[in-house]
């Protein structure tokens, strides 16, 4: 028996547009995953930012002495809690400025010149956080803010 003289192998047209799909399907998925990354990571840069801002507003402090790159942020909590812990260095004289300018820690530092150990200092919480608290390493050059709202 002869074989169906209608049937033919694929030609090269029909291989190069399921080819030519493939190409688009990998990179609209790889479009699709780094906005994704964007959005919901905890270290995507919006993300960072925000989560710096928060903890500012929380702490009552005002903005960072250093940039946001500069920053190192831990997101913990849930959708019913949420903490954000933020630690970054800087100059012991900007550092020093920078508490005593903020309205969280103003009256903790106002006359602060040094401390002989770390400083720890709980913070009355603004912007709806129920904690906040920062320690001040013995040089004065590293910071670590915790707050969280529950």
């Amino acid at each position: 028996m002869n074989a169906n003289p209608t049937q033919s192998k694929p030609s090269r047209n029909c291989l190069a547009c399921l080819l030519w799909l493939c190409g688009v399907g990998a990179i609209v998925s790889a479009v699709l995953g780094l906005a994704g990354w964007y959005l919901m990571s905890p270290n995507s840069p919006k993300n960072r930012s925000s989560a710096i801002q928060a903890t500012c507003e929380w702490a009552r402090l005002n903005p960072l002495p250093v940039q946001d790159e500069e920053v190192n942020v831990t997101t913990k909590g849930s959708m019913f809690t949420r903490e954000f812990i933020i630690e970054f260095e800087a100059p012991a004289d900007r550092v020093l400025q920078w508490l005593k300018e903020s309205p969280g820690t103003a009256a903790a530092f106002s006359s602060s010149k040094g401390h002989a150990q770390d400083t720890h200092l709980e913070i009355t919480p603004g912007g709806g956080a129920v904690f906040a608290e920062i320690t001040v390493s013995q040089n004065g050059q590293h910071i670590r803010v915790r707050a969280y709202w529950s």
